[in-house]
C-alpha cells in the first residue's frame, strides 16, 4: 500500500463514515431504525437486571430456608419477575433481528442505486486509473456481505456496551475496586483488536488486484466469449497455471491476516483470564470477611462472567466494525467523488439544431499517469451535415479523438465546441439525446431486440414501426422476422426459454449496434470501425445505406480502410496523434502523402466501381 493511502488513512473508523451509515438506516426506514435503536437499549439493559434479580431471589429463598417470615410472597414475586424479564429479553432480540433482516435489503437498495448512479456518473478517463477501478471493485465489495452485517455489527455494538455499562454499575455498587479491575483490562483489548482490524484492511486493500486478476482469469476460463479461443489455442494450463500463481498471493496475504487475529485473540484473552481471576480474588476476600451474603456473591461472580463475555462480544464487533467500516468509506469515497463529478458537469443544452457545426482547436490529450500525449495540438472543423472519415495508422489516436468530440473525456488542453459552445459546458444528458456512436467493442446487451435499440428510451420500444423502419435500414428486418417473437425475441438463447431465443452472427451484431446508434435520431452520429466484422459484399451495403441515413447531421467514420473512406466528404488523416492531412480522397492521393501511401498500400481491395471516390452525394446518386 503506498504511502499516499496511508496519509489519507483509509484504514481508521472515522466517525463520519459511521454517522453517514447511520443516516442510511433513517433514511431507508426512520420508524425501523428508532425501533431498533430502542430494542438494541432495552436488550442490552436486561440481562443486567435479571442478575439483579436472580441476587434478589437467592436471598430471598436462604431467608427462607432460615426460617424467616413471609419470603414466599417474596420469592414468587422475584420468580416471576425473572419469568417477565426473560420473555422480554428473547421478544426483544427475535424483535430486533426481525427489524435488522427487513432493514438491510432497505439500506443495500438505497446505496447500491447510488452505487449505479455514481457509476453513470464517472467520466470515462476514470477507468483507466487502475486506483480508480481498485476503489470501484472495493465500493462493490460494501454492498455485499459486508454491508448486510454493518447494521447487525452496530446493534450488538452498542447492546454489548449497554450491557457493560449495566454490569460495571453492579459491580461498582459493591467496590469501585472490583469494577476497575475488570474496566481496565478492555483498554489493551480494544487495541489489539482495533490494530487486527486496521492489519486486516490493509490486506484486504493489497489484494484487491489480485482478487480482480482472479475474476478476470475466471471469467476467461468459464466464460462463452472467450472459450473458442481458449480451446482453440490450447490456452487452459496456462490460464489456470495464472489463476494459481493469482491465488498463492491471495493466499499468502488471508494466511498473514489470519496470524493478525490469532496474536490479537491470544492477546485479549490472555487480558481477560487475569482480569476474572483478579475479581473472583476481590469477590473472596469480601466474603470471608463477612461482608457479602451469597445472593451477592451470585449476582457479583456473574456479574464479572458476564461483564468478560459481553466485553469479549463488544471486542468482536468493533473489530469486525473497525475492518468492514474503511470498505464502507470506499463506498462512500467512490460516491462522493462522483458527486464532485456531477457537479463539475455542464449544464447547458446541445445546440439544436446544429448551424456552425464543430470546431476543435489545439487538441491536446493524455491518459491518466501516461507521459506521452496522445493527440498533439490538433484543430479542424466540421460543418453542418458534413460526413467525414478520420484514418491513420494504428495508435494514431483516431479513436481517443472521437471520445474527446463525444464529451467521454475531459482532462484535455484546447477547445472542443458545438456551435461555440463547449463540450464542458453542455450537460452529459444532453449529449447522450444528440450524439451517437457505434465503437469496435460495441455492447451486446443480450436482451429482446426492442431493448437492445431503445437502449433505454420507452417511448422508441413502444415504437414499432420505427423499430422495423430501423431494422430494413440496416437490412435486417427479414432476420428479426425469422424469430419466434420478432422484436420481443431475447438476443441470447441461453437467456430465453428453450427454442424461444435468438442467435445473431458478428456481423449481424454489428448491424444491431448502428441501428441502436441511429434510432434516436441523433445530431452527430460516430461510426468507430463499424464493418470489423463484415464482409466486403456487407461492407459496401452498410456504406451505402449510412450514406443515405446519415444525410442531414454530422457524420464521423473512424476507419482503417482507405475504400470506406471515400464515401465521405472530407477525409482526416492522424499520424502519431498530430493531423497530418486534410481533403478529398483526390485531393489527399495528389498531395502523395500518408494517405496515398496507405491508399496504394490497400488499392487492390477496392475495385467496385461504385466506390468511385467524392462526396457522399456523388455516390448515392
Amino acid at each position: 500500500m503506498s504511502r499516499d493511502l496511508f496519509e489519507d488513512k483509509p484504514y481508521r473508523v472515522e466517525w463520519s463514515t459511521l454517522f453517514r451509515f447511520s443516516t442510511e438506516a433513517w433514511k431507508a426506514s426512520p420508524a425501523g431504525a428508532l425501533a431498533e435503536a430502542l430494542l438494541t437499549l432495552v436488550e442490552g439493559v436486561l440481562p443486567a437486571a435479571s442478575l439483579w434479580a436472580g441476587r434478589e431471589l437467592v436471598n430471598a429463598m436462604i431467608a427462607f430456608n432460615t426460617g424467616a417470615p413471609n419470603q414466599v410472597s417474596v420469592i414468587a414475586r422475584w420468580a416471576a419477575l425473572l419469568a417477565v424479564l426473560a420473555a422480554a429479553g428473547h421478544l426483544a432480540g427475535t424483535w430486533r433481528e426481525d427489524l435488522i433482516v427487513r432493514l438491510k435489503p432497505l439500506i443495500g437498495l438505497r446505496l447500491e442505486k447510488e452505487l449505479l448512479t455514481a457509476a453513470s456518473r464517472m467520466q470515462l478517463e476514470r477507468y483507466e486509473e487502475a486506483e480508480t477501478y481498485d476503489l470501484m471493485v472495493r465500493a462493490r465489495s460494501a454492498l455485499g456481505y459486508r454491508l448486510t452485517n454493518m447494521l447487525s455489527f452496530l446493534a450488538r455494538m452498542i447492546r454489548h456496551a449497554v450491557a457493560l455499562f449495566a454490569y460495571g454499575a453492579v459491580l461498582f455498587s459493591v467496590t469501585p475496586l472490583l469494577a476497575l479491575i475488570v474496566v481496565l483490562p478492555a483498554i489493551p483489548s480494544v487495541a489489539f483488536k482495533v490494530r487486527a482490524a486496521r492489519s486486516g484492511y490493509v490486506h484486504d486493500y493489497n489484494a484487491t488486484p489480485v482478487r480482480r486478476e482472479m475474476s478476470y482469469i475466471q471469467d476467461l476460463l468459464l466464460g462463452r466469449h472467450a472459450a473458442p479461443e481458449v480451446r482453440i489455442f490450447g490456452l487452459f494450463s496456462h490460464l489456470a497455471d495464472r489463476w494459481l500463481a493469482a491465488h498463492r498471493r491471495w493466499r499468502k496475504e488471508v494466511l498473514s491476516k489470519a496470524w493478525v487475529e490469532v496474536r490479537a485473540a491470544i492477546g485479549t484473552t490472555a487480558v481477560q483470564v487475569l482480569a476474572y481471576a483478579g475479581a473472583v480474588s476481590v469477590l473472596a476476600g469480601l466474603i470471608a470477611r463477612g461482608a457479602l451474603q451469597p445472593g451477592d456473591y451470585v449476582v457479583l461472580a456473574g456479574s464479572a462472567a458476564a461483564f468478560q463475555g459481553e466485553l469479549e462480544g463488544l471486542l468482536w464487533q468493533i473489530r469486525y466494525l473497525a475492518q468492514d467500516l474503511p470498505v464502507l468509506k470506499d463506498l462512500h469515497r467512490f460516491l462522493n467523488t462522483a458527486a464532485a463529478l456531477e457537479s463539475s458537469a455542464g449544464e447547458r443544452e446541445f445546440p439544436r439544431p446544429l448551424v456552425e457545426g464543430i470546431r476543435v482547436r489545439s487538441l491536446s490529450f493524455r491518459y491518466p499517469q501516461s507521459p506521452d500525449m496522445v493527440l498533439k495540438d490538433i484543430s479542424f472543423e466540421i460543418g453542418p451535415n458534413e460526413m467525414v472519415a478520420v484514418v491513420g495508422p494504428n495508435g494514431a489516436g483516431k479513436s481517443t479523438l472521437i471520445k474527446l468530440l463525444l464529451g467521454l473525456y475531459h482532462d484535455y488542453s484546447g477547445e472542443i465546441t458545438y456551435d461555440g459552445v463547449s463540450v464542458r459546458e453542455i450537460h452529459p444528458a444532453a449529449m447522450a439525446r444528440n450524439c451517437s456512436a457505434v465503437f469496435q467493442d460495441f455492447a451486446r446487451f443480450r436482451r429482446p431486440v426492442r431493448e437492445e435499440l431503445a437502449a433505454g428510451d420507452a417511448s422508441i420500444e413502444r415504437d414499432d414501426d420505427k423499430l422495423w423502419e430501423i431494422m430494413e435500414t440496416v437490412g435486417l428486418g427479414d432476420r428479426i422476422r425469422s424469430f419466434p417473437h420478432a422484436l420481443d425475441t431475447v438476443l441470447d438463447p441461453s437467456l430465453a426459454p428453450p427454442g424461444e431465443g435468438g442467435e445473431l452472427s458478428g456481423g449481424e451484431w454489428q448491424k444491431i449496434a448502428i441501428a441502436r446508434a441511429l434510432v434516436r435520431d441523433p445530431q452527430v452520429v460516430v461510426l468507430d470501425e463499424p464493418t470489423a466484422a463484415l464482409d466486403p459484399e456487407a461492407e459496401v451495403e452498410v456504406y451505402r445505406r449510412f450514406a443515405d441515413i446519415a444525410r442531414g447531421r454530422i457524420a464521423i467514420l473512424v476507419s482503417h480502410r482507405m475504400g470506406s473512406a471515400r464515401l465521405a466528404d472530407r477525409i482526416l488523416v492522424l499520424d502519431r496523434g498530430r493531423l497530418v492531412e486534410s481533403g478529398t480522397h483526390q485531393e489527399l492521393l495528389a498531395q502523395r502523402g500518408l494517405y496515398a501511401q496507405m491508399w496504394e498500400a490497400q488499392a487492390q481491395w477496392y475495385q467496385d466501381p461504385s466506390l468511385s471516390g467524392g462526396p457522399r452525394d456523388e455516390v448515392s446518386a
